[in-house]
């Protein structure tokens, strides 16, 4: 019903569309995020469960988890569930754009 209402008055944005200014998918499970994804979007794209009281972004989270701002010339890779996550944009003291690489999980 939504593609039909969309269809006659554009796009309507709700809580399950994805923001796609903010995930660029580069295949092979491999995307580009802007730091200022927010951590609800990410745990619904991502398909994770990243919590963080003191944050709302991934910018925020990265920071809170390295404890620093990093700087541009820095390689930050975090691995967070079964993404490997590394900074590749640092822009006034914030994280403006990483990777995200699906890490397949090794066999039990």
């Amino acid at each position: 019903m939504e593609d039909i209402i969309e269809e006659i008055v554009g796009d309507i944005e709700d809580e399950h569309d994805i923001d796609n200014d903010k995930v660029k998918n580069l295949g092979h499970g491999r995307f580009e995020i802007k730091g200022n994804m927010s951590i609800l979007d990410f745990n619904n794209t991502f398909n994770t469960d990243i919590k963080c009281d003191d944050c709302d972004t991934i910018n925020g989270y990265i920071i809170s988890i390295i404890d620093k701002i990093p700087r541009s010339e820095e390689n930050i890779i975090l691995n967070i569930e079964n993404y490997e996550l590394q900074v590749v944009e640092v822009d006034d003291n914030r994280i403006e754009k990483l990777k995200v690489n699906f890490v397949k999980e090794s066999p039990s």
